[in-house]
């Protein structure tokens, strides 16, 4: 046993992570007998992951080069994640601190900040971020349906009456959302007066 291997086993998370065949080839790797360095790969990885895929468990790395490749993977999906909230960061926060139909905790949940779209398009595989110029203006809002099955609402208010309507109620990838979904929704608007 060596300095990268303690270093690994007394790291809860790494220890966890790190599977036997990685730890064999760190304890005959001569350079971590002095400095500890796959510790800090498998903990970068598994920060950038817990950003990047927040409710995945995390995964064994078997060994080296498995590990090499995972970070290389979360690393890309990372830098590009930080693009995203980077470029909707500039949009103005006004509006989306204002929903126009009030949300249902836990079952139809209102998107209040341009983060929270790059996290709904990222969860649903949709291109929802690029709406916060949008909802930035006042005339398109985004919503988190849960319940009673997962779907991106976008209401948009119509420029000649003012009022909200449906834009948009997507599944995943874009994919017609359930009849359970969409008459869920239809009820949530008809109680606030709304056509669905």
């Amino acid at each position: 046993i060596n300095t990268g291997v303690v270093e690994i086993l007394i790291h809860r998370e790494a220890s966890a992570a790190a599977g036997q065949r990685l730890l064999q080839e760190v304890a005959e790797d001569p350079s971590e007998s002095h400095r500890a360095r796959v510790v800090h790969l498998i903990t970068n990885t598994l920060a950038m992951q817990d950003v990047v895929q927040p409710r995945r468990p995390v995964r064994q790395f078997p060994d080296r080069e498995r590990l090499r490749e995972i970070h290389e993977s979360i690393a890309d999906a990372y830098r590009l994640r930080l693009q995203r909230v980077t470029e909707v960061r500039r949009v103005s926060r006004d509006n989306f601190s204002r929903p126009p139909i009030p949300p249902i905790p836990g079952e139809i949940e209102a998107l209040t900040s341009p983060e929270a779209l790059v996290d709904e398009g990222e969860a649903q595989g949709n291109c929802v971020a690029s709406y916060a110029h949008k909802v930035e203006r006042g005339d398109t809002f985004i919503y988190r349906v849960l319940k009673p099955s997962r779907a991106t609402l976008s209401l948009v208010r119509q420029s000649s009456s003012g009022l909200w309507k449906v834009g948009e109620l997507e599944g995943r990838f874009n994919t017609p959302a359930s009849l359970d979904a969409e008459e869920a929704v239809a009820q949530w608007l008809h109680r606030h007066q709304i056509e669905a």
